[in-house]
Protein backbone atom coordinates (compact mmCIF):
# COMPACT_ATOMS: atom_id res chain seq x y z
CA UNK A 1 0.00 0.00 0.00
CA UNK A 2 1.82 3.04 -0.65
CA UNK A 3 1.92 6.29 0.54
CA UNK A 4 -0.16 5.47 3.36
CA UNK A 5 1.93 5.72 6.98
CA UNK A 6 2.08 3.29 9.09
CA UNK A 7 -1.11 4.14 11.60
CA UNK A 8 -3.26 4.75 8.85
CA UNK A 9 -2.14 1.06 7.09
CA UNK A 10 -2.35 -0.69 10.42
CA UNK A 11 -6.49 1.46 10.43
CA UNK A 12 -7.37 0.35 7.20
CA UNK A 13 -6.09 -3.46 7.73
CA UNK A 14 -7.56 -3.94 11.23
CA UNK A 15 -11.05 -2.54 9.64
CA UNK A 16 -13.99 -5.22 8.99
CA UNK A 17 -15.86 -3.76 5.78
CA UNK A 18 -14.64 -1.80 3.21
CA UNK A 19 -16.55 -0.08 0.68
CA UNK A 20 -16.01 -0.73 -3.12
CA UNK A 21 -17.15 1.46 -6.12
CA UNK A 22 -16.64 -0.06 -9.41
CA UNK A 23 -17.93 1.12 -13.19
CA UNK A 24 -20.80 -0.67 -14.80
CA UNK A 25 -19.89 -1.00 -18.56
CA UNK A 26 -22.90 1.37 -18.57
CA UNK A 27 -20.67 4.03 -16.95
CA UNK A 28 -22.71 4.39 -13.91
CA UNK A 29 -21.23 3.25 -10.76
CA UNK A 30 -21.44 0.25 -8.43
CA UNK A 31 -20.96 1.03 -4.93
CA UNK A 32 -20.48 -2.20 -2.46
CA UNK A 33 -19.63 -2.69 1.06
CA UNK A 34 -17.21 -5.99 1.16
CA UNK A 35 -14.84 -7.90 3.61
CA UNK A 36 -11.06 -7.72 2.65
CA UNK A 37 -7.63 -8.49 3.50
CA UNK A 38 -4.35 -6.67 2.40
CA UNK A 39 -0.64 -8.18 2.73
CA UNK A 40 0.70 -4.61 3.38
CA UNK A 41 1.06 -4.17 -0.68
CA UNK A 42 -2.21 -5.35 -2.11
CA UNK A 43 -5.99 -5.55 -1.16
CA UNK A 44 -7.65 -8.83 -1.76
CA UNK A 45 -11.12 -9.25 -1.71
CA UNK A 46 -13.16 -12.77 -2.18
CA UNK A 47 -16.12 -12.82 -3.92
CA UNK A 48 -18.65 -14.35 -6.72
CA UNK A 49 -17.78 -14.80 -10.43
CA UNK A 50 -21.35 -14.29 -10.90
CA UNK A 51 -21.39 -10.72 -9.26
CA UNK A 52 -21.78 -7.51 -10.55
CA UNK A 53 -19.04 -6.54 -9.09
CA UNK A 54 -16.65 -9.38 -10.30
CA UNK A 55 -17.98 -8.82 -14.43
CA UNK A 56 -17.55 -4.73 -13.98
CA UNK A 57 -13.78 -5.12 -12.80
CA UNK A 58 -13.81 -7.67 -15.77
CA UNK A 59 -14.74 -5.06 -17.84
CA UNK A 60 -12.98 -1.97 -16.19
CA UNK A 61 -10.38 -2.51 -13.20
CA UNK A 62 -10.65 0.74 -11.89
CA UNK A 63 -11.86 0.89 -8.36
CA UNK A 64 -12.32 3.11 -5.28
CA UNK A 65 -12.22 1.91 -1.99
CA UNK A 66 -12.95 3.21 1.72
CA UNK A 67 -13.29 2.34 4.93
CA UNK A 68 -16.43 2.86 6.90
CA UNK A 69 -15.55 6.12 8.69
CA UNK A 70 -16.92 9.10 7.16
CA UNK A 71 -15.74 11.59 9.95
CA UNK A 72 -11.73 9.76 9.76
CA UNK A 73 -11.99 8.36 6.02
CA UNK A 74 -9.32 6.64 4.18
CA UNK A 75 -9.95 6.42 0.55
CA UNK A 76 -7.66 4.36 -2.15
CA UNK A 77 -7.93 4.60 -5.98
CA UNK A 78 -6.76 1.91 -7.89
CA UNK A 79 -7.11 -1.36 -9.96
CA UNK A 80 -7.67 -4.86 -10.25
CA UNK A 81 -4.38 -6.20 -11.32
CA UNK A 82 -4.88 -10.46 -10.90
CA UNK A 83 -7.78 -12.75 -10.28
CA UNK A 84 -7.85 -16.11 -9.07
CA UNK A 85 -9.48 -18.79 -7.72
CA UNK A 86 -9.18 -19.72 -3.60
CA UNK A 87 -6.51 -22.34 -3.28
CA UNK A 88 -4.33 -21.08 -5.81
CA UNK A 89 -2.49 -18.48 -3.28
CA UNK A 90 -2.41 -20.49 0.43
CA UNK A 91 -0.93 -16.76 1.91
CA UNK A 92 -3.98 -14.81 0.98
CA UNK A 93 -5.69 -17.76 1.97
CA UNK A 94 -4.46 -17.70 5.51
CA UNK A 95 -5.27 -13.42 5.26
CA UNK A 96 -8.54 -14.51 5.11
CA UNK A 97 -8.83 -17.25 7.93
CA UNK A 98 -7.06 -15.51 10.60
CA UNK A 99 -8.97 -11.98 9.74
CA UNK A 100 -12.31 -13.78 9.81
CA UNK A 101 -12.03 -17.09 11.30
CA UNK A 102 -13.42 -18.51 8.34
CA UNK A 103 -12.20 -22.60 7.30
CA UNK A 104 -15.08 -22.61 4.83
CA UNK A 105 -15.94 -19.50 2.38
CA UNK A 106 -18.48 -21.85 0.44
CA UNK A 107 -18.34 -22.61 -2.93
CA UNK A 108 -20.63 -19.42 -3.99
CA UNK A 109 -17.57 -17.70 -3.26
CA UNK A 110 -14.79 -18.54 -6.27
CA UNK A 111 -12.82 -15.97 -7.11
CA UNK A 112 -10.55 -13.62 -5.34
CA UNK A 113 -9.16 -10.66 -6.69
CA UNK A 114 -6.14 -8.38 -5.97
CA UNK A 115 -5.55 -4.74 -6.04
CA UNK A 116 -3.05 -1.91 -6.24
CA UNK A 117 -3.93 0.51 -4.75
CA UNK A 118 -2.03 3.86 -6.79
CA UNK A 119 -3.45 6.78 -4.15
CA UNK A 120 -4.31 7.30 -1.00
CA UNK A 121 -6.46 9.87 0.43
CA UNK A 122 -6.98 10.08 4.50
CA UNK A 123 -8.09 13.49 6.65
CA UNK A 124 -8.54 14.08 9.92
CA UNK A 125 -6.37 11.59 11.35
Amino acid sequence: MRELDINLRKKFSEETIIWMATTRPSGRPHLVPIWFVTDGEYVYIRTMSGSVKYKNLLNNPSVSISIQSGAKPIIGEGEMVEHFPPGDREDVDDLFDRKYDWTDYGSAYDVICKFMIKKWIAFNH
